[in-house]
């Protein structure tokens, strides 16, 4: 069977699309694989399953998602790999397997429970290959909330989520500041059309919905803030999609256009989109609901978004249901087609690809390319090596375990009169019979002489923070557990480097996470309350938590920094890149542990000024 290939893998090129393979059997995307010894015949009310391709043994092979039409715009079958051409940087290749994958949304009649019990319930359907998987994304930044605009748009997707779908499809709905941790996948296409009916864009709406949507009316100009948002949301919506499974993954893009033309320009932030879209296999369709009469110019955005990911632009038209059939017959009818390239695959570069099938009439949609992978990226003897920042955050996570009485998380930010807050931040850890009460935190310096100190007696919610301010510098930092009675249940030191953040220089304060017990705090976390930080470094993913750092030296000569964050795997390997929102004084950001698969992972900030940057990082982990 096909191997789940998670898109921060250097295998992401393995997965059912536009992707490099070693080549294996594979089995059909309409029924599982039945036992060799019996096989099973197909349920009476399903359409009998089609082959996938058996490609040579040891041959690497590029996996191309092909949309063929003919006359009526009707989905041809019987397709053979003859009837197709296929050129690779205009170099014409020899096209070796041609698979019709047909999925229609109905279930196998086995009298299956379709209902969605919780989020883990529906990544585990999302993960079976003939669930077809759809995502919208509202972008109301680009949307107008005027009648002429939101009443066609509120039928067609009524249309389309309504009647277009089947009772199997999974769908979820997204707008720009949804962080991924709140996405939820549903089959519940009543709850999502009654939501659709009373939707609005926001295109000329300034009112925050949030204290972290109102922080964007500080910067110069929030048009390119809200183009960064939607371009960075779409981004996050696209890996988490690719994490989901190897195959076909529709997201359907409803906007106006987004502007990339400012005093900075967001093209590679936007080619970043593409890269990651082509992938992971991620069809994007575009859809704008303004009808006809509308410039071509900006449409630019929403055509690139389309065509160069081997989806649809529907855009210029009053038939917007028309146009949604199409995205849902693409994910319902296409070919995968397979071939041998003629040059070096590892090379690292990106390879334009052109489809055409020789029939007379025949239509192809396909994307226009994909990136191959380096030889370095295919070396699994030879990792490249992690930097310092990422190596020592992977390093503190894994001290965390040692056999202490207490989980102690150190970091700094900026202090008063120059001086570095040091906050030490604990837990007692389950099963000692001595449960610590107080923590105490003596600073000194390299030769033991005393700098500072300060205790804290663990408070009513089972954690404590001890803060204390010290110069920057080398110090040895002393911890003392003791128990109710005062007796010293555990005693060690560590020697730490206390940043310089005074705000003389461009850093980067330690990331702090807090955690929210309920969704109503979380929402109160977001909006910008203190919240309690937390000294755990290892979360489930239904937690709830919002991450913050404070910028020392963010605005000296009056020049703003710009901050961003993303998470990196153990590897040191870019997931995803995740919005960081300027609120009262700190940025923080939503962790999005749902869209992450059990493991160790870096949450790195990187504040950038002209041509200085400096980055913070943290390690966390996914546990079970």
């Amino acid at each position: 069977m096909t191997s789940r290939v998670l898109p921060w893998m250097t295998a992401a090129f393995a997965a059912a699309a536009i992707a490099v393979v070693p080549a294996r059997p594979t089995v059909s995307a309409a029924a599982p694989p039945a036992p060799p010894q019996a096989p099973a015949p197909a349920p009476p009310q399903a359409p009998a399953a089609e082959p996938q391709p058996v490609f040579r043994s040891g041959v690497k092979l590029v996996l191309v998602d092909v949309s063929v039409t003919g006359d009526g715009d009707l989905p041809l079958e019987n397709l053979t790999p003859a009837d197709f051409e296929l050129t690779e940087d205009g170099v014409p290749q020899q096209v070796e397997q041609a698979t019709l994958v047909r999925l229609d949304g109905t279930p196998r009649g086995n009298g299956e429970a379709l209902e969605i019990r919780s989020q883990e319930h529906a990544f585990a359907e999302a993960g079976r290959d003939d669930v077809r998987l759809f995502a919208v994304f509202m972008d109301d930044y680009h949307l107008g909330r005027y009648p002429q605009e939101m009443l066609p748009l509120r039928k067609g997707l009524t249309d389309f989520l309504g009647t277009m779908l089947g009772p199997l499809d999974l769908v979820t709905v997204m707008n720009p500041i949804t962080p991924l941790s709140a996405l939820e996948w549903t089959r519940d296409k009543a709850k999502l059309v009654r939501a659709i009916r009373t939707y609005e864009g926001r295109n000329d709406n300034f009112i925050g919905r949030s204290a972290l949507e109102e922080s964007q009316g500080l910067s110069r100009n929030i048009f390119r803030v809200r183009s960064q948002v939607v371009i960075t949301a779409l981004q996050a919506l696209v890996m988490h999609l690719s994490g989901l499974r190897e195959g076909r993954k529709t997201l359907l893009v409803v906007s106006q256009g987004i502007p990339l033309m400012f005093d900075v320009s967001l093209e590679p932030e936007f080619q970043a989109l593409l890269r990651e879209a082509n992938r992971g296999n991620v069809i994007i369709h575009t859809l704008d609901p303004r009808g006809l009469g509308q410039g071509t110019l900006v449409h630019n955005t929403l055509y690139r978004l389309a065509s160069e990911t081997g989806g649809q632009a529907i855009v210029n038209t009053n038939d917007l249901s028309k146009g949604l059939e199409k995205v849902v017959r693409d994910a319902s009818h296409h070919y995968l087609i397979g071939y041998a390239p003629t040059r070096e695959l590892n090379d690292g570069k990106f390879h334009k690809i052109a489809v055409k099938v020789k029939r007379r009439g025949a239509r192809t949609v396909a994307r226009r390319g994909y990136w191959a992978p380096s030889a370095e990226e295919m070396n699994t003897n030879a990792p490249a090596p992690l930097e310092p920042a990422v190596s020592s955050a992977l390093t503190n996570l894994q001290s965390r375990r040692e056999n202490r009485v207490a989980h102690v998380e150190t970091g700094f930010a900026p202090g008063g009169n120059g001086a570095v807050r040091l906050s030490a931040t604990w837990r007692p850890v389950p099963g000692f019979r001595d449960r610590p009460e107080t923590l105490k935190v003596d600073v000194r310096d390299e030769r033991g002489g005393p700098i500072a100190d300060a205790e804290n007696t663990l408070s009513a919610d089972g954690t404590g923070v001890v803060h204390v301010d010290v110069p920057p510098g080398a110090v040895l930092v002393r911890f003392s557990a003791a128990n109710a009675g005062g007796d010293v249940v555990d005693r060690w030191e560590v020697p730490v480097t206390v940043p310089d953040l005074s705000g003389a220089t461009l850093a980067v304060a330690t990331p702090v996470f807090v955690r929210a017990r309920t969704t109503a705090a979380f929402q109160a976390l977001r909006r910008g309350e203190a919240g309690t930080p937390s000294p755990d470094r290892e979360f489930r993913p239904t937690d709830l938590i919002v991450v913050r750092t404070t910028i020392a030296g963010a605005g000296i000569d009056a020049t703003p920094a710009t901050v961003a964050a993303e998470v990196l795997t153990r590897e040191g390997k870019a997931l995803a890149t995740l919005p960081a929102t300027l609120t009262g004084g700190q940025y923080q950001v939503d962790l999005p542990l749902r869209s992450l698969a059990l493991g160790e992972y870096v949450l790195r900030f990187t504040a950038t000024r002209g041509q200085t940057s400096a980055t913070g990082t943290a390690g966390f982990a996914i546990i079970r």
